[in-house]
């Protein structure tokens, strides 16, 4: 399929457990596909379905036109000609639409593909150091039981390491960005994760982001936030403390002590939480001035 797949219409069925179905504009069945990236596939233009897994999505983005059609339309279509459902039948449902109603598919635009490869790099990354964390773990658990590790064990934690390493690479695109921001114990991770998960662009004011960011008191009462990337503010405040920035530190150090001074009752741990959470909303505030003002070429961000 590789030769015949440049600069054509491809139509797909994604599997998530089991191949893809994939239709072209002649072809009378689909070929059932288990990797798209295995086609080859450059300077086509792709149907689908919206809010396809982004990993396999990722493979096919940056050298294709992607179109997503709702997926409430393709279940409409199959229920008003009673088609029975099924991969190939599916995949035949996206290519008449696209034939009949090509303006209900909607083309992802370069942000849209670019923040595809990003999440699914991120997300990447993400799951290895899960798996490193949890392999150490059980490592340590298996030392403790049985007085000594596996040599299987210490060779996998030895190669994901390396992956992770290679991994890395990703974000150091970021890199300009975090000098530009000069925030001791900001590194290219964090910010590029912060970014991916929670982009400025996509809010249309600070109070919406602070809200998705869970930094906003009706967020967090409501339930409506990313936990993620309130996770990730609050491990780059507790970053700038260990750096001792020179001014999220002392803002820190002021903000804890007046703290202090209004709830005298209140513990430490508590205490301590309350002014991460500040810190965390002023570092919040300065990754979304300064991402607005780069987009809007007026940055002045601190030299």
């Amino acid at each position: 399929m590789n030769s015949r797949t440049h600069g054509r219409e491809i139509y797909v069925d994604f599997g998530v457990t089991k191949p893809h179905a994939v239709l072209t504009e002649r072809s009378r069945r689909p070929s059932l596909v288990d990797d798209l990236g295995s086609l080859g596939l450059r300077d086509a233009r792709v149907y689908l379905e919206e809010g396809r897994p982004r990993m396999k999505l990722a493979k096919i983005a940056e050298d294709n036109r992607l179109f997503v059609i709702d997926g409430r339309i393709v279940k409409e279509f199959r229920k008003a000609n009673a088609v029975v459902k099924s991969d190939a039948d599916d995949a035949a449902i996206i290519r008449e639409l696209a034939r009949q109603t090509p303006d209900a598919f909607r083309e992802l635009d370069p942000r849209e593909k670019r923040e595809i490869v990003g999440h699914t790099a991120y997300g990447y990354y993400c799951h290895l150091t899960g798996l490193i964390a949890t392999l150490k773990n059980r490592q340590k658990a298996f030392e403790r039981e049985f007085g000594s590790s596996l040599p299987q064990i210490d060779a996998a934690l030895r190669t994901l390491e390396r992956e992770k390493k290679v991994a890395m690479q990703f974000f150091s695109k970021y890199s300009t960005q975090v000098k530009r921001l000069d925030i001791r114990g900001m590194g290219p991770r964090i910010l590029g994760g912060i970014l991916l998960k929670a982009s400025p662009a996509r809010f249309p004011s600070l109070s919406a982001y602070l809200g998705y960011c869970g930094l906003k008191g009706h967020a967090i009462s409501g339930g409506r936030y990313s936990r993620h990337v309130r996770a990730l503010y609050h491990q780059l405040a507790t970053s700038t403390i260990m750096h001792k920035d020179p001014e999220f530190y002392g803002l820190y150090q002021k903000v804890k002590g007046n703290l202090r001074e209004r709830f005298p009752d209140y513990s430490g741990t508590r205490i301590e939480g309350m002014t991460k959470n500040r810190l965390a909303t002023f570092l919040a505030k300065r990754v979304f001035s300064s991402a607005r003002a780069t987009a809007n070429g007026t940055d002045r961000t601190r030299k």
